[in-house]
C-alpha cells in the first residue's frame, strides 16, 4: 500500500510540476508577445522621430548682417538641386539693399521675396548689399534653403528704368519652358526679354519660348529703348516645368 500511495504521489507530483513548467512557458511566451509589441511600438516611434528629423533637416534658415563694427557671413548645405529664398533683406538707415548668394551655379545679388536654384549639392553662401549710414546703420538679411520645393508654375518680372534695373529670377527643379509674357514700356518694338538659364541664354519678343534643361537658376532682365522719364521698361515671363 505504501508502495501504491508513493508510486501515485510521484505521479501526481511529476504532473503538477509539468502542469508548473507549462504555465511558466505560457507566461514566457506571454511577456515574449507583450515584449514584441512593445518592440514594435517603440520601432515605429524611433521610425517617426526619424522621420521628423530628417523632414526638418531639408530646410535650412542662415541669417548674415554688415556693419561697420563687423558682420558676418550665412553658411548653409544645399544636399541636393535647392531652392533658395532671399526671405528678408533690412536695413536700419539706407538703402538698395538684398541678398548675395553663393552656391554651385549662381553668384550674385538676389532681391527680397525672390529665389534662385542651386544645379546641384554644394555649400551656400549668404552676405547682404546696400547702401547704409556709416556711422550708425547696419544691414541684416536671412536665406531659405529649401531641398524639396518646386514650383510647377512661376512668373517673374524685371525692370529697366533711368534709376537702376532690377532682375527677376525663379528656382527650377527639372527641364522647362519659358515664355516672354510680357513687354511694355518700350519705344519702336525694341523691348527683348532675357533668358538667362541651364542651357539657355536667349533674347525673346513677347509670345517667344525657350527650354532650359536641368535643375538650376533662370534670370530675366529687360532690354529695349524706352523714355528716361517714363516709368521705364518692363518685362515678364512665365516659367512652367514637371516637378520631380
Amino acid at each position: 500500500m505504501p508502495a501504491i500511495c508513493t508510486i501515485v504521489g510521484i505521479y501526481f507530483g511529476c504532473w503538477r510540476r509539468s502542469l508548473w513548467k507549462t504555465e511558466v512557458q505560457l507566461l514566457r511566451v506571454r511577456a515574449m508577445r507583450i515584449n514584441g509589441r512593445y518592440l514594435i511600438c517603440a520601432a515605429i516611434l524611433v521610425a517617426g522621430f526619424l522621420s521628423l528629423g530628417s523632414t526638418s533637416a531639408a530646410v535650412q534658415t542662415i541669417t548674415s548682417r554688415s556693419s561697420t563694427s563687423g558682420g558676418y557671413s550665412g553658411n548653409g548645405t544645399a544636399t541636393s538641386a535647392s531652392m533658395v529664398t532671399c526671405t528678408s533683406a533690412t536695413a536700419s538707415m539706407g538703402t538698395n539693399y538684398g541678398c548675395v548668394i553663393t552656391a554651385p551655379g549662381w553668384s550674385g545679388m538676389v532681391k527680397q521675396g525672390q529665389s534662385i536654384g542651386t544645379s546641384g549639392a554644394g555649400a551656400v553662401k549668404l552676405t547682404c548689399t546696400g547702401q547704409y549710414d556709416f556711422n550708425y546703420g547696419r544691414l541684416d538679411c536671412t536665406a531659405k534653403i529649401d531641398d524639396v520645393a518646386c514650383m510647377p508654375e512661376q512668373s517673374i518680372n524685371a525692370i529697366s528704368a533711368g534709376g537702376g534695373s532690377t532682375a527677376g529670377t525663379a528656382a527650377v527643379k527639372s527641364d522647362a519652358l519659358i515664355t516672354c509674357a510680357s513687354i511694355t514700356g518700350a519705344q519702336s518694338g525694341t523691348g527683348r526679354c532675357v533668358v538667362q538659364g541651364p542651357g539657355t541664354s536667349v533674347s525673346l519678343v513677347a509670345g517667344q519660348q525657350t527650354a532650359s534643361f536641368g535643375p538650376g537658376a533662370v534670370k530675366l532682365t529687360c532690354s529695349g529703348i524706352y523714355s528716361a522719364t517714363g516709368p521705364g521698361l518692363q518685362c515678364g515671363t512665365q516659367i512652367s516645368q514637371v516637378c520631380p
